[in-house]
């Protein structure tokens, strides 16, 4: 058998694996040393992408979303529910996009800045829907631009929102600051479902990831997950 030929067996083989699992209502770890079996298993079917789109919204609902890149998600989102949505992005550029976008429609809030665990400007490099501050692999020898992080307790005393609805994360690395802060000073809490991408080039990505759904397991449960692709948690 040819080495492509075992690498097709392989993963057909670890998708089924993990199919029957989920049958059975068990949540499937990646294997040891492979952090990207769960990367493969969300795009084994195309109607997983759909579990992103799927919450019980209504134009009534809230929804945050950190990192909004070129708006697309929260414009498509809207488009099922017309819930009120709030944009974070950091990257001027990105951020002119979105307010271009959206600057017709009252019910999308935007922020020019993440929010994270203190007030700071991080040099980004810039790749595309990859961009970060955290990654090595970006930032060395690619454009870099300043960008602005809000404190997360600051930016909820000066916009008070008690119930969000639904939340996406998916801020290349800069997640783990951001929930283990979140929770840290109980405003987790306020998210009814908490949709993340978890990325593993941060140094400890597993112990940081394990630590985290730890604690949110106390206040929320895991509705799906394909590790390091994307999960939701749904309070309890």
């Amino acid at each position: 058998m040819s080495s492509i030929k075992k690498s097709i067996h392989k993963f057909l083989l670890r998708g089924s694996f993990f199919l029957k699992q989920k049958a059975k209502g068990f949540v499937v770890a990646p294997p040891k040393n492979d952090w990207s079996y769960g990367i493969h298993l969300w795009h084994t079917k195309p109607e997983n992408k759909k579990l992103r789109y799927t919450f019980p919204l209504t134009k009534n609902s809230i929804v945050f979303d950190f990192g909004g890149y070129d708006g697309q998600y929260s414009s498509d989102l809207y488009g099922m529910y017309g819930a009120k949505t709030y944009i974070f992005e950091p990257l001027p550029a990105f951020y002119k996009k979105i307010e271009e976008r959206f600057k017709n429609n009252p019910d999308f809030k935007l922020f020019p800045y993440g929010l994270a665990s203190n007030n700071r400007t991080e040099d980004m490099g810039i790749a595309g829907d990859a961009t970060s501050f955290l990654s090595k692999k970006v930032t060395s020898g690619s454009e870099k631009v300043e960008i602005h992080l809000k404190d997360a307790v600051t930016f909820f005393n000066l916009h008070p929102v008690d119930n969000i609805d639904m939340v996406k994360i998916n801020i290349e690395g800069g997640e783990y600051e951001l929930l283990e802060y979140l929770i840290e000073k109980q405003l987790i809490h306020k998210f009814d479902n908490i949709l993340v991408q978890f990325h593993h080039f941060v140094d400890n990505p597993e112990e940081r990831m394990n630590a985290i759904h730890k604690s949110l397991s106390k206040t929320h449960k895991l509705t799906f997950q394909f590790p390091f692709a994307w999960e939701n948690w749904k309070r309890i």
